[in-house]
């Protein structure tokens, strides 16, 4: 049995191929539209993501997505089938998630998290952000210093 990994509690942003995946929101993005979808399903596709390209048992991702609780198979199954319909037909990106006979599923995808920085007051800046204003402020001392040396 593979170790689960428990997904990351400050939910953060995710892209997974080319999909934006919001945890705090239950929001999926993809080419300009939204899906919103219920907590369980994030709670699933965070978990196949967390696995790294693991294969989960049923087990499993009761263990993670569920957090343990009794629940029947039919309910993973449920979950899975409702999460491939929003990501597949709401979205219409490709089936990332595989099925694998008689063992579980694995996230078939490519995962890129979001890099954050901390700010004052518990908020976070897109690492990319912080690069972009800090390229402006530069060029703008550079703009002013070869200003004030032509005087």
């Amino acid at each position: 049995m593979n170790p689960v990994l428990m997904p990351d509690e400050n939910n953060i942003r995710f892209t997974v191929n080319r999909i934006e995946v919001d945890p705090a929101l239950n929001k999926l993005s993809f080419e300009g539209k939204d899906v919103f979808i219920e907590g369980r399903l994030m709670s699933v596709l965070v978990c196949l993501c967390a696995s790294q390209g693991e294969t989960l048992s049923i087990d499993e991702l009761v263990k993670c997505a569920w957090q343990g609780q009794v629940v029947s198979n039919s309910a993973v199954y449920r979950a899975v089938a409702e999460l491939r319909k929003a990501l597949v037909k709401q979205l219409n990106t490709d089936d990332i998630i595989k099925t694998i006979p008689k063992k579980g599923y694995q996230l078939t995808a490519t995962i890129r998290h979001e890099e954050t920085i901390n700010l004052a007051h518990g908020k976070k800046m897109n690492v990319n952000h912080v690069w972009i204003i800090s390229l402006i402020f530069l060029f703008v001392a550079v703009a002013l210093f070869s200003t004030l040396n032509n005087i």
